[in-house]
């Protein structure tokens, strides 16, 4: 049957042992990493050697009782992810999404337009 989609594998890591924590995820024939961060690990999730790659982020929270996502892509999640620390007060989680094999920059905009 044609357009019908198969089941992927998704395995979860809850790296704290608790699902409101950190979470990494991995889909299997994809050598991507998404990490799932609350803002209250978020010193954590930064020193992760995911954290030092290009890749996209979202940030995730509430503004005026609205849920509100924020899409970026960066050369490196780390630095970006400092600044928005800084500036932006509203988020509340975060998802880095890096690549094992380095990405380039066609690459991150790509996934950050999708």
């Amino acid at each position: 049957m044609t357009g019908r989609r198969r089941g992927e594998k998704l395995i979860l890591h809850f790296v704290d042992g608790t699902p409101e924590g950190l979470i990494q995820a991995e889909l299997m024939n994809w050598s991507g990493s998404i990490l799932r961060v609350p803002r209250a690990q978020l010193a954590e999730a930064l020193s992760l050697q995911e954290a030092g790659a290009p890749g996209v982020y979202v940030l995730m929270g509430d503004i005026d009782g609205e849920a509100t996502a924020y899409i970026g892509e960066t050369d490196e999640i780390r630095t970006r992810i400092k600044t928005h620390d800084q500036q932006r007060t509203w988020w509340s989680s975060a998802v880095f999404i890096t690549a094992s094999t380095q990405l380039n920059k066609a690459s991150v905009q790509y996934l950050e337009s999708r």
